[in-house]
C-alpha cells in the first residue's frame, strides 16, 4: 500500500480525474485474464525519448536513481526519499511508501510533486494526486496532511491487527481446550 500520483491522457470533454475515474470504471469491468502475460509495451519513438528526458531529469533533482525495465512497463526509484515511477507510454504512476512522517514526509512528497511535474513537462500526460483528487499545480500542503493521516492510520491498523491475532489465538485455545475437556482428554 503507498501513496499514488496517476498520469492520464485526459479524455476529450474530460478533466484528468474525471479520465481515471472513468478508466477505472472499465478496468472494473473488463474481463481480465489473469492466466496470460501483461501485454508488453510499445513505446513510440517520442515516448521513449520523453522517458529518457524524464530519467535524466529524475537523476539530477533525486541524485542515485535505479532504472528497471521490464516487458509490460519501464520503471525509475530514487533511493532516498524513497519514489518509484513507472512509465508506459499512454500512463504513468508514481507510488510513495507510508514510510514517512513529519519533515520526511514532507520532502517525499515534495520530490514526487517535483517529478510529477517532469513528467507532465515531457510527455503530454496530466498528472492527478490519487488521494487528493487534485493536480500536481497546487501546493502539497492537502497532500501532506492526507500522506501523514493515512500513514497513521495505518499503523495504528497494523498496531491493532497485531493485537487481535493474540486474542483470537486465546480464544481459539479455551475452545480447543473445553472441546478435548468433554472428549476426556
Amino acid at each position: 500500500m503507498g501513496y499514488w500520483i496517476t498520469f492520464v491522457h485526459p479524455e476529450p470533454g474530460l478533466s484528468a480525474l474525471q479520465t481515471l475515474e472513468w478508466q477505472n470504471a472499465q478496468y472494473e469491468h473488463d474481463t481480465l485474464d489473469l492466466d496470460s502475460p501483461p501485454p508488453q509495451i510499445a513505446l513510440t519513438d517520442e515516448q521513449l525519448a520523453g522517458w529518457e528526458r524524464i530519467c535524466e531529469r529524475m537523476a539530477v533533482l533525486a541524485g542515485e536513481v535505479d532504472r528497471e525495465d521490464y516487458p509490460d512497463h519501464l520503471g525509475i526509484a530514487s533511493d532516498h526519499p524513497r519514489i518509484r515511477l513507472e512509465y508506459v507510454g499512454d500512463s504513468a504512476s508514481i507510488q510513495i511508501p507510508y514510510w514517512y512522517d513529519g519533515e520526511s514526509a514532507v520532502q517525499v512528497l515534495a520530490l514526487a510533486y517535483a517529478v510529477g511535474r517532469i513528467v507532465e513537462d515531457e510527455t503530454e500526460l496530466v498528472g492527478v494526486d490519487s488521494q487528493t483528487g487534485a493536480g500536481l499545480g497546487g501546493g502539497t500542503d492537502a497532500a501532506v496532511e492526507l500522506y501523514v493521516a493515512t500513514r497513521l492510520n495505518a499503523v495504528s491498523a497494523i498496531a491493532e491487527r497485531d493485537r487481535q491475532p493474540d486474542a483470537d489465538r486465546q480464544t481459539i485455545r479455551e475452545r480447543w481446550t473445553r472441546l478435548r475437556a468433554r472428549r476426556g482428554r
